[in-house]
């Protein structure tokens, strides 16, 4: 009954959420003229200084114990406090997703219910955030598995499934749908001839993927040699005037799975990948909130997109077999970057069906495995820790010490 009473308080919770998102997403994708200029500017530094006070305020909550001290009232302070300081965040147009803000809503809805149990319990709740975020419980028993020591034999498992799949189906009655639909429809298989091309995106996407984790340290150095006050004043800068220029520049990018075909020019395409990479360099060295799974499944998406133009110059494609590898790219570029590769899997059944995508990105996944184990690859995680409000509830409440 706990189990089952906690499933739709985060089912609820992340409901509301999503909801807010939308509409934020929906109100800054209308284009804005230079009459906007001033109150646009005025408007991206108030909320700026009000999410920058919100996090200290959050941050402050958590260093004192008060979630602990507190439970009922803690949990939910700092659940307000983590959907207002996302909000914020996309409200400037900030590259960021909601995914990280549902993985810790989930973890700390845990620590409110379950805090009699043993710590060893903790390390299944974040998995609940992330399912519900990808409409995915697939996803999110991966995400755990990979992230968190779990052993595979262990009766706690069965539970953890459970509200899973309880908290996922009353999800989606929340959100009115009675079953579940994939992001992108495609009825058509990737042809045989073009499975060949499969090894090459996964060793291009592993370059990129290792290229982009390197720029991070580079970014993350020059941030830690100045100050981050710097990169928060350049992102600022960088919102404001790609603001103007174009929506595409900036927010999370999930538009472009439903507009990807839209897009005609490959120089365009080529800005929107150069742009987009450094905007996340940028934001993600600065201490605002948000999620970076979907902004960097979008990266990897329009490198995908841009490696199938390309591609098309020398062979013929077809919309369906070019979104298809898109989505194979997107999905062993955020491997890489993550090195979580059987989350990154399941998320690929979250854009398109179970029995198109299974085969051509399993073996995509396979081949950056191996590249991954070579080189021993790390995940990202371990270079924006003890930067981000996540981190550090995760840290608070002894979560820290299963993370990979």
């Amino acid at each position: 009954m706990i189990l089952t009473l906690y499933s739709f308080l985060v089912s609820l919770f992340l409901f509301a959420f999503s909801k807010l998102s939308v509409l934020i997403f929906n109100f800054i994708n209308i284009e804005l003229n230079y009459a906007f200029l001033i109150p646009y500017f005025l408007l991206i530094v108030l909320v700026l200084l009000l999410e920058y006070f919100l996090l200290k305020l959050a941050e402050k909550f958590v260093n004192k114990g008060f979630i602990k001290r507190h439970k009922i009232i803690g949990t939910i302070l700092l659940i307000i406090l983590t959907i207002a300081s996302c909000c914020l965040s996309f409200l400037i147009g900030l590259p960021f997703g909601t995914e990280a803000p549902s993985v810790l809503i989930a973890f700390i809805l845990g620590f409110l219910f379950f805090n009699y149990l043993s710590d060893d319990f903790k390390k299944y709740f974040p998995g609940i955030g992330f399912s519900i975020a990808f409409l995915n419980p697939l996803a999110g028993l991966f995400y755990s598995f990979e992230n968190f020591k779990i052993k595979i034999l262990n009766k706690n498992n069965l539970y953890f499934v459970y509200v899973l799949l309880v908290s996922y189906l009353f999800y989606i009655l929340l959100n009115g749908n009675y079953i579940y639909s994939n992001f992108i429809y495609i009825t058509s298989y990737l042809e045989p001839l073009y499975l060949c091309f499969v090894p090459i995106i996964a060793i291009i996407s592993f370059i990129l993927g290792f290229l982009y984790k390197n720029l991070f340290y580079l970014f993350r150095y020059l941030r830690n040699k100045f100050s981050f006050v710097i990169f928060l004043i350049l992102t600022f800068i960088l919102i404001f005037v790609l603001k103007f220029i174009s929506n595409d520049y900036v927010n999370n990018g999930a538009i472009f799975f439903e507009n990807i075909l839209n897009i005609k020019s490959i120089y365009y395409l080529l800005s929107l990948v150069f742009v987009r990479l450094f905007l996340m360099l940028f934001s993600y060295n600065t201490k605002l909130a948000g999620g970076r799974v979907v902004p960097t499944l979008t990266l990897g998406y329009l490198f995908g997109y841009l490696f199938c133009n390309i591609l098309s110059y020398f062979v013929s494609l077809n919309s369906s077999n070019a979104i298809i590898l898109s989505i194979i790219f997107m999905v062993c570029f955020y491997a890489i970057v993550s090195n979580n590769h059987l989350t990154s899997l399941a998320i690929s059944f979250s854009f398109l069906p179970f029995n198109i995508i299974f085969l051509p990105a399993l073996i995509g996944l396979i081949i950056n495995k191996v590249l991954c184990q070579v080189i021993k690859n790390k995940s990202m995680v371990n270079l924006i820790y003890n930067n981000d409000l996540q981190f550090k509830v995760f840290d608070q409440l002894k979560l820290k010490d299963y993370m990979d």
